[in-house]
């Protein structure tokens, strides 16, 4: 997984300029508590085939990884906001594979979890 994107992409969950949310708030959460989070633009998606799916699916992967596969900007500047860096970001950042200064914290991402909770539902036009 590589560590390139600085800031989220045009259907991130995590952004907040557009006033209202397109994931359920736990399921966000659930994102942010998995040790990694690829970026639905950049992994790979297949049909469940084995044991191996199931362990994505409850590492809160959401594609599988090839190598080439991004990890979320939008999560890294939410988890950077909240100084809760998840594991695979720590371990990156130790060999010199993730820079958070490089990351724009300026970007339309959720700052806190009390800005998540004040966003209403709504589906994806």
């Amino acid at each position: 997984m590589k560590f390139e994107m600085r800031g989220p992409c045009g259907l991130c969950p995590f952004r907040s300029d557009e006033g209202r949310l397109y994931v359920d708030p736990e399921r966000l959460r659930e994102f942010a508590e998995s040790p990694a989070f690829i970026c639905h633009q950049t992994g790979i998606y297949n049909e469940p085939d084995g044991d191996d799916d199931e362990v994505w699916e409850r590492s809160g992967f959401t594609g599988r990884e090839d190598g080439s596969s991004q990890h979320c900007a939008g999560l890294m500047i939410f988890l950077e906001h909240i100084r809760q860096p998840n594991q695979c970001m720590q371990i990156a950042e130790r060999f010199d594979l993730y820079d958070p200064d490089q990351l724009d914290m300026d970007a339309p991402v959720f700052r806190s979890w009390s800005e998540v909770g004040k966003m209403k539902m709504s589906g994806r036009p």
